[in-house]
């Protein structure tokens, strides 16, 4: 029995890491292929690269993205700016701030604005980075699935509010 993970047709079935698109932003270019090459070594190949804030904002206009890596400090556009600009583009997107200058403050900043983490740089601790990954991609799927349930539950014409009038207890909330 063959271990190959291709379809019958012969084309690659796509695992579930592969379902992922990134996108790097980081005004330096070694450290956005220093997280392309950990990513994709990983088992996340679809990770896309941005330079400045402009090109992020321009790439999030263009395809859907599930996760970003987002540098703090850039010229022009730093990362905040980025990221206010780019949730309400990307709602259901996750954004992993990045910076060699994170004070509390600045991540207090960050959440407030929408981010999902926050991790200093130099990346020394490239397991804290996957994992802080994996956990915004568990964010993703289970956003999926709400998702997912949502359309069902409007398909037979049911408000989710309404499935849950559907259960078996009193007028009072008592069984």
């Amino acid at each position: 029995m063959s271990n190959d993970l291709s379809a019958v047709d012969g084309a690659p079935v796509e695992s579930p890491k592969d379902s992922f698109r990134f996108l790097v932003v980081d005004d330096d270019a070694d450290t956005r292929a220093l997280l392309r090459v950990i990513l994709s070594k990983n088992g996340y190949p679809s990770v896309d690269e941005a330079g400045t804030g402009e090109e992020a904002l321009r790439a999030l206009r263009e395809k859907e993205y599930h996760v970003v890596l987002l540098d703090k400090r850039m010229p022009k556009m730093d990362g905040l700016q980025v990221l206010e600009a780019a949730k309400p583009i990307q709602p259901d997107c996750q954004f992993i701030m990045i910076s060699a200058y994170g004070s509390i403050e600045t991540v207090i900043e960050a959440m407030n604005l929408g981010a999902f983490g926050f991790i200093e740089k130099p990346l020394k601790e490239i397991d804290a980075l996957l994992k802080k990954v994996q956990s915004a991609l568990q964010v993703v799927e289970a956003r999926r699935e709400y998702n997912s349930m949502v359309d069902r539950l409007k398909e037979t014409g049911t408000s989710p509010e309404g499935a849950r009038e559907g259960t078996d207890e009193g007028e009072d909330g008592s069984p």
